[in-house]
């Protein structure tokens, strides 16, 4: 006696064909959250990073602010476009500078300007003080890019100024303020807020004294300063000028 041949039906394979697209669909939702969410934890690290290496390079800068001269020591000054330059001098040492002869003063600028990737950097430019025949410097220095927000603020011990030197002929400023924001994506951004007192800095000790009662390598005395973080959505000579 033959027995009937068993299959399926064209429902039974219609019904497994949705249901199979079904959990595919799941899967592939679930797994482009996972992965989305270990992408932006990555970038978020790697931000981390970023926003501690400007934040270190500025303040040791400020640590070691100088007055060499009598006036223009420090500038704040926004153009036209709403770019701020901050130009000062630092005995920090140089970093971008070449050649035999040390230069112990040098004139720091950082400015926010248009990089190569259409976006917005923060730029490091060094110049000596006194320029000597085998030293050069290197071009402004890239720190970051996708910066979103740059600016400097400056107290006389009042009141806080978005520009200086003031009319009042009041050289370094009691207290600084830098404020810089850097979003590389969407729900990715780190608030970066430095504080110093240049006027302190430069005149409590004299520069010798400071790095000598320093960590080597290190600044003896470190500019206060502050971290802002935004967590991203994820899961688990005389006259000093800014920079053209």
């Amino acid at each position: 006696m033959n027995n009937p041949r068993s299959a399926f039906t064209l429902i039974e394979l219609l019904l497994s064909v949705i249901l199979l697209a079904v959990i595919l669909a799941v899967a592939a939702g679930v797994l482009s959250g996972i992965l989305a969410g270990i992408g932006t934890v990555g970038a978020g690290e790697g931000l981390d990073n970023l926003v501690g290496t400007v934040d270190d390079c500025i303040s040791e800068d400020l640590a070691f602010i100088s007055a060499p001269g009598k006036s223009g020591n420090l500038t704040i000054r926004s153009d036209s476009g709403g770019t701020t330059s901050f130009t000062f001098y630092s005995a920090c040492g140089a970093k971008t500078a070449w050649g035999d002869t040390p230069v112990l003063i040098h004139k720091i600028t950082y400015q926010v300007k248009p990089t190569a990737y259409a976006t917005k950097g923060l730029f490091r430019g060094e110049e000596p003080l006194v320029k000597t025949r085998d030293a050069y410097y290197d071009a402004p220095v890239l720190l970051s890019d996708d910066v979103t927000s740059f600016s400097v603020e400056a107290s006389d011990g009042e009141t806080w100024h978005p520009a200086w030197p003031l009319e009042s002929g009041a050289d370094l400023p009691a207290l600084l303020r830098i404020h810089i924001v850097i979003a590389p994506a969407p729900g990715v951004k780190r608030t970066v807020t430095i504080e110093s007192a240049p006027a302190i800095e430069a005149h409590a000790k004299p520069e010798a004294e400071r790095r000598a009662s320093g960590a080597a390598g290190k600044p003896a005395s470190k500019a206060r300063r502050t971290g802002k973080t935004d967590v991203p959505n994820a899961p688990g000579g005389d006259g000093a000028e800014g920079a053209q």
